[in-house]
């Protein structure tokens, strides 16, 4: 029953962002520390840290906090899309000097 409430939370989240509505979808993202772990978790706080490393709601601080704990979990985690959205928005939020570097 838990999982299913977390998918709602984040497919709401998902739709709020997806039509521009940030400070909403902010809200959806949240997530408690123990359920960062679990995929919707890991997901739902990836997308709250793109959202954070815009330039609407910018809150580097905030991002990089979050990228921090689930940086564990997510950049070994079983699913190999998992890691890759985790890589991704690493270097999204490392910024364009960043990425410049690696071509």
């Amino acid at each position: 029953m838990l999982k299913i409430r977390a998918l709602v939370r984040y497919i709401h989240g998902l739709i709020y962002q997806g039509t521009g509505d940030l400070r909403t979808a902010i809200n959806y993202y949240k997530v408690p520390d123990a359920e960062r772990t679990n995929e919707i978790g890991i997901m739902s706080t990836l997308n709250l840290i793109l959202i954070l490393g815009g330039s609407v709601h910018k809150d580097l601080h905030t991002a990089t906090s979050l990228l921090a704990s689930i940086e564990s979990v997510a950049s070994a985690h079983p699913h190999i899309l998992i890691q890759g959205a985790f890589n991704l928005v690493s270097a999204a939020l490392e910024g364009p000097e960043t990425a410049n570097l690696m071509r």
